[in-house]
């Protein structure tokens, strides 16, 4: 329902705000698991936190190609 004339400037300032957000998400994530490396526990919580990422993953995915 955009109009024609600004749907190229809506669809670029749309990506770069999408581009930001994950840059900013990645900048918190990258000083939280640099902060995280000093503590001796590292590896547990890495694999444990791979293994939430995982099934959450395999959730949202058995949910949208098979129950929707």
């Amino acid at each position: 329902a955009l109009p024609k004339a600004t749907l190229a400037a809506s669809l670029v300032s749309f990506n770069v705000g999408v581009e930001i957000g994950q840059l900013a998400f990645m900048s918190v994530a990258f000083v939280l698991l640099t902060l995280l490396r000093r503590w001796k526990w590292d590896v547990g919580f890495r694999y444990a936190s791979s293994l939430v990422a995982i099934a959450v993953g395999m959730f949202w995915f058995v949910q949208r190609a098979f129950l929707s």
